[in-house]
């Protein structure tokens, strides 16, 4: 917390100040903005997203700039907001920034789940020496736990690897450390799987495929229902296709404008850059993981060839603690690979095998201890693969902040995964 305050003073201390009026409320000139926002987005953990406003703003006034050089998530602000921009209030918008950095999602660190649950499993097994129907209850979560630290541990090399390295690229997330290069290629190769070969990929011959999918032609139906969410043709969530045309992802993707020119891409390549327009979502007027859905629909066609998806509750007496997601890796161009491979395929990523794994559900929301990171939002979990064809999917990922009181019922586990559970998510 202290070196926190340290980076933050430093930070406001850089702030270019307006020579003119040498006061705290000075107006900030575009270019002074720009320069700032660039300076510490590293810094500030942001993953920035296209922001239309203050492009057109920018250019108005002659600054010569791209979308990605001016990308932030934060609320929407339209020009006049950006003309009245003071310093005082860059000051505040940082902070805000802050606090957001503590709502996006962290990747859980494996070996930290496994002492924390051993908890669990100490303050519970007194249970298992009762007979009454509480006890029994009580019993058979232990045992539930037990078997999730059995699937976390299938390889030991991969959780202690896993959570050095998710350690280290969570300082980004909290703000408190520059992200670089090494850590961000550490932590994907520590803790992600990936569908094209990386250098230097030590546990790639223990999960080429995420849990689940057994062949290649398996693989191939898993890609067509990842849907990839693009805004002016930047990937910015994940979501789920549907053969009926519809899409659905997280609607804190797309808060900010809900009826923005989004486009959809499949990750398997099937489907690109379609058009999506807003049908419906969660309360719009409110926040929480179990609202935190949203409905797009594509242009009027025929019924997409793709596997069909069954929306789901989590059931732990008899679905597997295992699931999966595939989602795209914000840093996947840091990493080397063995051969050149297009996009969407080279971005996508997957936990490593026994890194996510379903802990509890409870009043619409699916925790999870697994490995998350921005760019998965809207990510289906998907549970099991049926004998006809079709895939389960247990929930849509969501956040992590964990503190929303829908929620509260949550396990005590660091850094856990938050899903809007599958049996509120909208239907077809």
């Amino acid at each position: 917390m202290r070196m926190f305050f340290i980076l933050f003073s430093l930070f406001l201390m850089c702030i270019p100040k307006n020579t003119e009026a040498q006061q705290a409320d000075s107006v900030i000139s575009s270019s002074q903005y720009v320069d700032s926002i660039s300076k510490y987005k590293y810094d500030l953990g942001i993953e920035y997203q296209n922001n239309k406003y203050i492009l057109d703003y920018l250019k108005s006034n002659n600054v010569n700039i791209s979308y990605n050089d001016i990308l932030i998530k934060t609320e929407q602000m339209n020009i006049n907001d950006l003309e009245n921009l003071t310093e005082e209030k860059f000051r505040d918008l940082i902070i805000k920034k802050r606090r957001k950095i503590e709502e996006i999602m962290k990747p859980s660190g494996p070996l930290t789940t496994i002492n924390e649950l051993n908890k669990l499993i100490k303050d519970g097994s007194v249970h298992c020496k009762l007979d009454n129907i509480l006890s029994k209850s009580k019993c058979s979560e232990t045992i539930y736990y037990a078997g999730i630290i059995t699937r976390i541990d299938i390889s030991s090399d991969i959780s202690k690897n896993c959570e050095l390295a998710s350690a280290r690229f969570r300082n980004f997330y909290d703000g408190t450390d520059k992200i670089d290069v090494e850590h961000a290629i550490e932590y994907d190769l520590a803790c992600l799987g990936s569908f094209v070969d990386r250098k230097n990929d030590i546990f790639s011959t223990l999960d080429a495929v995420p849990t689940i999918i057994s062949d290649s032609e398996q693989v191939s139906q898993i890609l067509d229902v990842v849907g990839l969410l693009k805004l002016d043709g930047a990937v910015i969530c994940s979501g789920l296709i549907r053969n009926d045309r519809t899409f659905l992802t997280a609607k804190h993707c797309i808060k900010q404008n809900r009826n923005a020119n989004y486009t959809l891409s499949s990750a398997s390549g099937l489907i690109s850059d379609v058009p999506l327009t807003f049908m419906r979502a969660g309360d719009w007027g409110d926040t929480g993981v179990p609202i935190d859905w949203a409905v797009y629909k594509m242009p009027p066609g025929e019924s997409l060839n793709i596997s069909r998806i069954n929306l789901v509750k989590y059931n732990k007496k008899q679905d597997p603690s295992e699931v999966t997601i595939v989602a795209p890796y914000a840093y996947y161009n840091l990493t080397d690979y063995n051969k050149e491979e297009k996009v969407p395929k080279v971005i996508l990523r997957y936990p490593r095998k026994g890194l996510c794994q379903a802990l509890a559900v409870s009043n619409g929301c699916l925790q999870l201890a697994c490995q998350t990171v921005r760019g998965f939002s809207g990510a289906p979990v998907f549970s099991t693969r049926l004998s006809d064809g079709s895939y389960n999917v247990v929930g849509l990922i969501s956040s992590s902040d964990g503190e929303d009181a829908r929620c509260s019922s949550s396990l005590p586990i660091s850094n856990s995964t938050f899903a809007v559970s599958a049996e509120i998510l909208d239907k077809p």
